[in-house]
């Protein structure tokens, strides 16, 4: 099992630690990008360009529909496929999450059957969401999951969610993370950290390094702070 966190910028992160993360040893570094496979959207009438060339669709995988959602979502090399197999992972001890807004039903789902499992979840996103019954239907959601079957004496794990961001001099809660924590087997977790891009063509970059015990805390002091 893995640790693992989304950051904003790789840049950032080689800042803060000072050094290259394949100073580590096992080291990996993968990119994963949305590139969407879509259906030929067809004009139903003559459209020109600018420079007066014939158009007769729009362009084939960039312009996309909601229907072309699942297809996509289901492909293993998406970032979206990534995401569900982290969470869905039975070796999670917790889940850390903070966006800017957060709707997607298929995710929000994966997350309450993670806090059915006990996994400890919290959920911050921007409180200009807060007023707003369609944009915090998703986490109010999550908020309302439980933890079941548990063990005698095992203590439930309640999600936490919050509304942040636009007070005292803070702007928007712009943050795109997720931290995903193991339950320690044999002390030695490994971390892996994911790139989220702002763009609408997410773009996530994994990289594993190994992570243990006594560093934890200092390791993440070295993280922007979010």
């Amino acid at each position: 099992m893995i640790i693992k966190i989304s950051l904003v910028l790789l840049g950032v992160i080689s800042q803060a630690f000072g050094l290259s993360l394949s100073d580590y040893s096992p080291y990996e570094y993968k990119v994963l990008f949305t590139n969407p496979e879509c259906k030929l959207y067809e004009y139903e009438e003559p459209v020109y360009s600018n420079d007066g060339t014939l158009l007769t669709s729009k362009p084939k995988n960039v312009y996309c529909k909601k229907s072309d959602f699942e297809l996509n979502s289901e492909r293993a090399d998406s970032p979206h496929y990534e995401l569900k197999e982290l969470i869905s992972d039975k070796g999670l001890k917790s889940l850390f999450f903070a966006f800017l807004s957060f709707s997607n039903d298929e995710i929000a789902n994966q997350i309450c059957d993670a806090v059915k499992r006990n996994v400890a979840v919290t959920f911050i996103i921007d409180s200009n969401s807060e007023a707003r019954p369609s944009s915090r239907k998703a986490l109010d959601f999550i908020a309302g999951c439980t933890p079941e079957n548990l063990s005698e004496g095992e203590t439930p794990n309640i999600p936490k969610t919050y509304f942040r961001g636009n007070d005292s001099g803070i702007g928007y809660a712009h943050n795109k993370v997720i931290i995903a924590i193991p339950i320690l087997i044999n002390k030695s977790p490994k971390l892996l950290l994911t790139l989220l891009s702002a763009n609408p063509n997410v773009n996530i970059i994994p990289i594993i390094v190994p992570i243990h015990p006594p560093n934890i805390k200092s390791f993440f002091n070295t993280l922007p702070n979010w």
